[in-house]
């Protein structure tokens, strides 16, 4: 399954962004899920990466979006450690297969 992966603008960030996608990467089973940075056509789920709790980074019109904020995920706070486990969660839960 493709996830599609959105960054902000990386103006004002909290989070190690790129350190925080690259574990979720090592966190999923290479062999079921792979993430997509620029062609989201197949994409099922979408993770945008904001890295400050201003989220200006969205994807639109999109059926299934999980949204990292700063040091929030979905609106429920997490330290920066436990942000790419709680990630890996939502987008197993959001998996229909």
């Amino acid at each position: 399954m493709k996830i599609g992966v959105k960054f902000c603008g990386g103006c004002n960030p909290y989070i190690d962004r790129k350190n925080i996608i690259d574990k979720v990467k090592n966190l999923l089973p290479p062999e079921k899920y792979t993430l997509e940075y620029f062609n989201f056509d197949d994409c099922k789920i979408f993770l945008v990466i904001n890295g400050c709790g201003l989220s200006c980074a969205k994807f639109e019109q999109a059926p299934k979006v999980i949204t990292v904020a700063g040091f929030s995920l979905d609106g429920k706070q997490y330290t920066e450690n436990e942000l790419p486990y709680a990630i890996v969660e939502k987008i197993l839960a959001a998996d229909p297969g």
